[in-house]
């Protein structure tokens, strides 16, 4: 009878005492999933913040585009097409030349045209555009904050149907001023506004409420949810009960969201592009928006690299039977490695150590050279392959990081 009570008590301690490790594991989990949905958002916001809505970083990043000769072409042609609409060189030659002369009206006014265009052209690239670039682009990023918090004021506005339009007013007004500067003899003669072909659509009615939901419920957080995001895997890593599974299982989300991310990067530019392809800003837009994006472009490429190492990692570190194989051929499971804490650490799982950054290292460069499509299929294949590993087929007692 003794025997049996001291046997039902030793059970009822070691399930006491396996509570808390899954208490822990369940924790770490939740965390782990807040965190998965997190990145992407909290990557894609930060950019926002950073590029689209902060003043002074959006004019650091588009003021080199100045001297893209994608983005002087496109400016050069918006301002040639409304000056020429602006002044009628067919009908004012017409007037001043006699009737024998009329056949000259097309070939002149063409000639005054290329004339025209070659005279703007040369403004845009000289330093005067650099200062009419900065101001059209201080103007368009603040009319861009206003349009986003449901208040449309300078050049982005929106009409009745809820259409956002770019007016181009104050790109012609400082191109322009910038002419004037330049000596250009007849630029302070023409109208200081032009009288048509000023305004380009950006978004739909439906695209812009979408733009202004994302706005409202991003930007209140958007400085601090990256970091929360990283700080929830920091803790579901420490919390669960087999930490090399958990580094895994992260490196494999954080690449999730790469791919994520890049595929909404992909579908934003080509969104972009059928927007502004029949106007004057189709030859500029691949420039524009590469340069934009640049910071988020980086961070992808960032998340690539770091869900990569970590998921090889995990991968070496943890109890399946070909990772503890491994192990065992690198030498990482002698026990008689001399040395203490962390530098008998290091001489033990030296070798791995350097396996691990080899293979991370050439995964990256192949991960970063990939095509999207191919991305999306590697991405597949990681899933179903982390999948089997968390659910430790396979798996040996032996465990470096448990």
């Amino acid at each position: 009878m003794s025997e049996t009570t001291t046997e039902s008590t030793a059970s009822t301690e070691s399930e006491v005492a396996k509570r808390p490790g899954k208490s822990r594991s369940v924790v770490a989990i939740v965390f782990f999933v807040i965190a998965a949905i997190l990145l992407p958002l909290g990557l894609t916001s930060y950019w926002g913040q950073r590029t689209l809505t902060d003043t002074q970083h959006y004019i650091e990043t588009v003021t080199p585009l100045s001297s893209d000769p994608a983005i002087q072409d496109s400016v050069a042609t918006i301002v040639s097409d409304q000056v020429t609409s602006s002044i009628d060189l067919s009908a004012a030659l017409g007037s001043v030349l006699p009737p024998a002369g009329q056949a000259l009206v097309g070939p002149l006014t063409s000639a005054l045209e290329n004339l025209l265009d070659r005279a703007v052209l040369k403004v845009m690239q000289s330093a005067a555009f650099q200062k009419a670039w900065v101001v059209f682009n201080t103007a368009a990023q603040k009319s861009l904050v206003t349009l986003l918090e449901g208040k449309p004021e300078g050049p982005l506005q929106v009409d009745t149907n809820g259409t956002v339009l770019l007016d181009t007013t104050a790109l012609y007004q400082a191109v322009r001023q910038a002419m004037v500067d330049d000596g250009v003899s007849f630029a302070s003669k023409l109208p200081e506004t032009p009288p048509k072909d000023k305004q380009v659509v950006l978004l739909q009615s439906d695209q812009l409420a979408q733009a202004q939901a994302i706005y409202s419920m991003t930007h209140p957080v958007s400085t601090w949810l990256l970091w929360v995001a990283i700080a929830l895997f920091i803790v579901a890593i420490i919390l669960a009960r087999r930490r090399a599974r958990m580094v895994l299982a992260v490196g494999i989300a954080v690449l999730v969201g790469a791919v994520l991310l890049r595929v909404g990067l992909s579908v934003g530019e080509n969104q972009v592009q059928l927007v502004l392809q029949n106007t004057p800003l189709a030859a500029a837009e691949a420039a524009f928006f590469t340069t934009l994006t640049r910071f988020l472009t980086n961070g992808i490429e960032w998340m690539l690299g770091i869900g990569i190492a970590m998921a090889v990692l995990g991968w070496l570190f943890g109890r399946s039977a070909p990772a503890a194989k491994i192990r065992s051929w690198t030498g990482a499971d002698v026990e008689s490695a001399e040395g203490s804490g962390f530098v008998g650490w290091l001489r033990r799982y030296g070798r791995l150590l350097a396996l691990a950054i080899g293979v991370s290292a050439i995964v990256i460069i192949l991960a970063l050279s990939l095509t999207l499509g191919q991305l999306v299929i590697v991405s597949i294949a990681l899933i179903v392959i982390g999948t089997l590993l968390w659910f430790g087929l396979g798996k040996t007692k032996d465990a470096v990081l448990e």
